[in-house]
C-alpha cells in the first residue's frame, strides 16, 4: 500500500515539474526550463526507483524483525516448561509474517517420539501466540557437556 502512494505522489510530483518547467519556458521563450523540468522528473523517478528496490528487497528477502518482537518471542519460550535455555534465537520479517528458527535445551526426555511431540507443541503453541509466525523450525540442542555449535 505505502509503496502505491509513493509511485503515486512522485507520479503527480513529476507531472507538476513538467507543467512547471513547459509553462515557463512557454512565458519566458527560454528552452532551458523545459531542460531543467526534465532533469528535475528524471531526479524524481531516481529517488522513486530507490525507494521502491528498498521495499521490494525487504519484501523479497526479509528483514530482521523488530526488537520487541524478538523479545517478546523470546520471553515466551523462556517462560515454555519444556525448555531449559534458548540458545539461539533468530526472527526474521517476510512481510507480515515472521520466519522463527529456534535453537534450545530441552528437559530430557524418554524417547524421540516425545522429543518430537513436545518440538510439535512448542512450534503450535508458538504459533497460536504470534499469529504472524508463519515458519517456524526448531532445533533441539544437546545439554550433555562436549562441544555443540551455538
Amino acid at each position: 500500500m505505502m509503496l502505491s502512494i509513493g509511485e503515486d505522489t512522485a507520479a503527480l510530483a513529476g507531472a507538476l515539474i513538467s507543467f512547471a518547467g513547459i509553462g515557463l519556458a512557454m512565458l519566458t521563450g527560454l528552452a532551458v526550463f523545459d531542460s531543467l523540468a526534465s532533469i528535475g522528473v528524471g531526479i524524481v523517478m531516481m529517488m522513486t526507483a530507490t525507494v521502491s528496490l528498498r521495499e521490494i528487497k525487504s519484501l523479497i528477502v526479509g528483514e530482521a524483525a523488530r526488537a520487541h518482537d524478538r523479545k517478546a518471542i523470546r520471553r515466551w519460550l523462556e517462560k515454555c516448561p519444556e525448555i531449559e535455555h534458548v540458545v539461539s534465537l533468530v526472527v526474521l520479517r517476510w512481510s507480515d509474517s515472521f520466519v522463527v528458527a529456534v535453537q534450545a535445551t530441552l528437559v530430557e526426555h524418554r524417547s524421540a517420539d516425545d522429543l518430537v511431540r513436545t518440538i510439535d507443541r512448542i512450534e503450535t503453541a508458538l504459533h497460536e501466540t504470534f499469529p504472524a509466525a508463519r515458519w517456524i523450525f526448531f532445533e533441539p540442542e544437546l545439554s550433555e557437556p562436549g562441544e555443540h555449535p551455538v
